[in-house]
């Protein structure tokens, strides 16, 4: 997979992450409204929180990468 594909990819992950735990966010929000136990939607947002931070890392590593090979290939070879 091309560079550009998996930085793609990362922040396509990574949106669908920030997606998901609003959801679940609502989800576990609903329930104590209503007054049900909420534990176990607690516990997946917990898990779904923990996810996110390594797919926003991936990215942002991603993102870096790009950037310091794109300040490499736009270099001055005579400057070394």
């Amino acid at each position: 997979m091309a560079p550009d594909e998996l930085l793609n990819l990362a922040e396509r992950h990574a949106e669908q992450g920030r997606q998901r735990i609003e959801r679940q966010r609502k989800v576990v929000e609903n329930l104590k409204l209503a007054g049900r136990d909420a534990k176990i939607a607690e516990d997946a947002l917990a898990m779904f929180e923990r996810l996110q931070v390594k797919l926003e890392d991936d990215h942002a590593r991603l993102l870096q990468s790009r950037k310091s090979l794109a300040a490499y290939q736009t270099r001055d070879p005579e400057e070394n």
